[in-house]
């Protein structure tokens, strides 16, 4: 697949969601994860997938957040960008956590540049696990 296939995938994506989602949601595989190193504990959480307003993580550790609390650290993307972030924990599942983030959230233009590293990296585009 490429560019111009991963780019009508992608458009494809979000106007599927247009009615579920606020804002265009960056998918990572898992070789290339961001890390999330959250306040007060130890080892750093891997980003599974982000947006302006919100980010799903998987915990470093068996510690889950409690649905309502806050959680808040800083988002180590790809190469040397990153995002102080606050937010609300709306869902804890098996293996992730998920975020809503308080204004201003991650920069559109972070999500954008996270987009297109991702598509240098996988020019003929790559396939994810939904969990």
């Amino acid at each position: 697949m490429g560019r111009a296939a991963v780019t009508s995938a992608v458009t494809a994506a979000a106007s599927d969601n247009a009615d579920r989602r606020e804002h265009f949601r960056v998918i990572y595989p898992v070789m290339v994860q961001p890390r999330f190193e959250i306040l007060g504990e130890r080892h750093a959480a891997r980003i599974l997938d982000c947006s302006e307003s919100g980010v799903r993580y998987k915990p470093a550790t068996g510690v889950r957040p409690e649905v309502g609390s806050e959680v808040a650290g800083t988002l180590r993307f790809h190469p040397r960008r990153q995002a102080a972030v606050r937010g609300t924990v709306v869902r804890v599942g098996r293996n992730d956590v998920a975020l809503v983030l308080v204004p201003p959230g991650i920069p559109l233009t972070t999500v954008f540049a996270e987009q297109r590293h991702l598509m240098r990296l996988y020019p003929d585009g790559y396939q994810h696990a939904a969990k």
